[in-house]
């Protein structure tokens, strides 16, 4: 069940979902994986599945300040080439997003707050990042551990691209490349 209402639209490249009217305040919103369809999900005031697409997809939301990602991580990309995201924000989360195994992940129009250890981890060959018009902010250390706090990590050959990117307040560095 949907608390905002969707547009799901097929092309020949990836599923787009749209989601329309949000509500003044954060709207939680998850999906489950993309064999066939996206399909949207919010059912409870947090949402803790985390989006981990199969296949190329586009998951649009409203905007940045209504829409909110929830899970940790709260966006897993692993082998898959052709994944966006855009328009959400992700908070609290352990990492807000890891990408791997080659994957391609686009996020734009995004706030990732308050997530601890990493908000972005990109790692292994062949797995590129791009950030557009995303502010990540006071990344925090592992609660369990008190170690790391990086805004954006990449390692083992991964790649990252940034355009109008602000990193700010992160316990540890902002940008970790190794």
């Amino acid at each position: 069940m949907l608390s905002t209402p969707a547009v799901v639209r097929r092309t020949s490249e990836s599923v787009s979902v749209a989601l329309l009217g949000a509500s003044e305040t954060s709207t939680p919103v998850a999906w489950l994986s993309c064999t066939t369809s996206a399909v949207p999900v919010s059912a409870a005031p947090r949402c803790a599945t985390t989006p981990h697409p199969s296949r190329p997809v586009r998951l649009v939301g409203a905007c940045a300040a209504r829409v909110t990602l929830i899970g940790s991580p709260a966006l897993f990309v692993d082998g898959v080439a052709g994944v966006e995201v855009e328009g959400f924000t992700v908070r609290d989360s352990l990492i807000a997003a890891r990408v791997e195994r080659a994957g391609v992940l686009t996020l734009r129009h995004a706030v990732l707050e308050a997530n601890q250890r990493s908000a972005v981890q990109a790692v292994d060959p062949g797995t590129h990042v791009t950030l557009e018009d995303v502010v990540v902010r006071g990344t925090l250390p592992d609660p369990s551990t008190q170690t790391f706090g990086q805004g954006l990590a990449a390692s083992f050959a991964a790649r990252l691209t940034l355009t109008d990117v602000e990193v700010t307040g992160s316990r540890e560095t902002g940008v970790f490349l190794d």
